[in-house]
């Protein structure tokens, strides 16, 4: 079983265009598949960690200076998954913040990986909050997570999970 470049053999087969980064990978054309190809012959990108490689082709150019990947775990399969996509998260923004004080971020797991999508946010609001937490911390350049959730109803939930946890903090 591969986690990397949005396809999966057998039961869990995802298509590139079932997956955000199937739809990454399209739109950032040979230079994206070759710098993935490089970045996996020497480690890949294992379930819980992340990896960084540049925008890639004029699509993407116009609006990221960086993509950053990760492989989420499929919630059925992996006894583990609410632990490994917390890993997901952490791993993501530690890379992305690493080089951008502006990170967008999708809901990571909530399609094609299968995981609910209460759980899915959970996983989210938590890292979000351990997130901004830590970068209160930190004096020098304001820092911005930006989630991408098309769907209304599933944002407007993101944003009232978010409100709730931070009330409780």
């Amino acid at each position: 079983m591969s986690n990397w470049g949005g396809m999966e053999v057998g039961s869990g087969m995802l298509y590139p265009a079932s997956v955000i980064d199937g739809l990454v990978h399209q739109l950032g054309g040979m230079k994206l598949a070759l710098e993935c190809k490089l970045i996996g012959s020497f480690a890949g990108c294992p379930t819980g960690t992340a990896v960084s490689t540049s925008h890639a082709d004029e699509a993407l150019k116009m609006s990221y200076d960086q993509i950053v990947h990760t492989a989420p775990p499929f919630y059925k399969q992996d006894e583990h998954s609410i632990e490994m996509l917390n890993k997901c998260y952490v791993a993501a923004f530690d890379v992305a913040f690493e080089k951008a004080a502006k990170v967008a971020c999708p809901l990571i797991g909530a399609g094609a990986r299968g995981f609910p999508v209460k759980d899915a946010l959970n996983v989210a609001v938590t890292e979000s909050l351990t997130w901004k937490d830590f970068e209160e911390n930190e004096v020098g350049v304001e820092k911005r997570l930006l989630f991408g959730i098309p769907d209304v109803a599933v944002a407007e939930e993101f944003v009232e999970a978010l409100e709730c946890a931070e009330r409780t903090i």
